[in-house]
């Protein structure tokens, strides 16, 4: 197998304690941790959220005794807890790399998705979408250009890790702060939308552990009703260009917020249409 540095690694015993992990820069930073120490000795569990991690011992007892493989040797969308107990999502490659019974041990092979960790009003806003929406999702997943999203990040990871490198090397953290790379034009789904929001990214290094960070940008104008006339999503650049703000046009959610923004013999017409709903 190939090496390749954007990869964690964990070794496990039959027992399903963790016994190796490779380099901390990699599997430890992809789920929070900064020691390998944090994790040897203790069941693969901690890193494997609820309802998997109740039953993944009598997996490994199952195959032990049967012989029969249900995930081995196959690479697989998963999911693993980070140390601050949120889901990341992972792919993950699990084999079972020597021994018998008792004595099996089994290698895991898996690389970070990048998921959304935060994100502000903006975002939420270009999108349609609310926090918790998207909380814990693959990036790549709200983009159209799904391919090229994760070839970027897999260059981040790989260039932000040389950059770590030579920052623990020289003590030197001002070439971590001048890296930054860029995709234009990306295409991400909207809620709302068939059409597609067309944003700017640009991937800083920053935060604690130096994490990722990622920076849109966009101009989307929208604004969308239901049929009682509450305005459900509208944009802060569209909210700005009518003189007001989000909070003021969704009116706490009430009905008829659509009203304010027709004149009057609209309004009434707009009323009329809606009670016949």
């Amino acid at each position: 197998m190939n090496s390749d540095d954007t990869k964690g690694v964990i070794i496990m015993g039959a027992n399903c304690l963790i016994r190796m992990i490779n380099d901390v820069r990699v599997a430890c930073s992809i789920l929070g941790y900064t020691s390998k120490q944090e994790l040897l000795g203790k069941n693969i569990n901690v890193i494997v959220p609820p309802p998997f991690s109740r039953n993944h011992n009598n997996y490994v007892r199952s195959y032990l005794q049967t012989g029969k493989a249900k995930i081995l040797d196959s690479t697989r969308a998963f999911v693993a807890v980070h140390k601050d107990r949120f889901v990341l999502p992972i792919s993950v490659f699990v084999t079972k790399v020597s021994g018998v019974g008792e004595d099996s041990v089994f290698m895991g092979v898996f690389s970070g998705n990048g998921s959304v960790l935060s994100c502000d009003s903006a975002f939420t806003n270009w999108l349609g979408y609310r926090h918790d929406d998207i909380h814990g999702k693959a990036v790549s997943s709200l983009a159209v250009q799904t391919e090229a999203l994760e070839e970027l990040l897999v260059q981040v990871k790989k260039e932000s890790a040389i950059a770590m490198n030579t920052k623990a090397i020289a003590g030197d953290g001002m070439l971590l702060q001048q890296t930054v790379w860029q995709m234009h034009d990306l295409h991400m789904r909207h809620l709302y939308q068939e059409d597609l929001a067309h944003v700017d990214i640009m991937v800083k290094i920053g935060g604690i552990n130096e994490t990722a960070l990622f920076e849109l940008a966009s101009s989307k104008k929208l604004l969308v009703s239901d049929s009682r006339g509450r305005i459900v999503h509208v944009t802060h650049a569209l909210a700005a260009e009518l003189g007001s703000t989000v909070s003021k046009l969704q009116a706490g959610g009430s009905s008829h917020a659509m009203d304010s923004l027709l004149a009057s013999p609209f309004m009434r017409i707009h009323r009329q249409a809606s009670h016949q709903h």
